[in-house]
């Protein structure tokens, strides 16, 4: 969340689409999009995200869309500290009567009905994240702590938490200049 509103030119728009193994039955699938802005009268970074991933012949399916916000604290001329937020709304969905279990199977190939609970399943839940950037022109570094406060998510109905996570990030940006690099002009 704390590079929401990061790029020097004001605003940046991303979208990406990944169709992994397109030759088989059931590929996976993502969809993604995302979209940020500066505001210097707000001295602040928003951002919207969404994404979309289907995988395998269950349909899993997973679908995110989310708000992130980031303030800029100037430590000096060219280091900032960047604290962020993020709220992001979580589907995720699994269609059991396209799987075959163990008790489908035969000498004679599958049998259509099967002892487990095949109804599908469609779980939703809010997801909230929180960071911090230390970020000049030159390096930056920083955390993400997701999954806050821990979240119950489970397809089959069980106690199951989803853990929180920490993330650390950090790079830097080279500048490599040789002679073989440099391009002179002639006239």
């Amino acid at each position: 969340p704390s590079f929401a509103g990061s790029s020097p030119t004001g605003a940046k728009m991303v979208m990406i689409v990944r169709d992994q193994w397109s030759q088989i039955p059931k590929e996976f699938v993502t969809y993604s999009f995302s979209m940020d802005v500066f505001s210097p009268r707000y001295n602040s970074g928003v951002g919207f995200y969404a994404f979309r991933d289907r995988a395998g012949s269950a349909t899993l399916t997973s679908t995110q869309a989310g708000l992130q916000y980031a303030y800029v604290i100037n430590l000096r001329r060219k280091l900032q500290f960047r604290p962020g937020l993020q709220m992001a709304y979580i589907n995720r969905s699994l269609s059991y009567d396209r799987l075959i279990f163990g008790d489908q199977l035969s000498f004679y190939g599958t049998k259509p009905v099967s002892g487990e609970d095949i109804s599908s399943v469609n779980l939703s839940l809010i997801d909230f994240a929180a960071s911090g950037l230390l970020f000049s022109p030159k390096f930056w570094t920083g955390f993400t702590f997701s999954h806050l406060p821990f979240t119950y998510f489970s397809f089959t109905g069980e106690d199951s938490k989803l853990p929180s996570k920490l993330t650390l990030y950090g790079g830097a940006k080279f500048v490599v200049r040789d002679k073989f690099f440099l391009v002179k002009q002639q006239h």
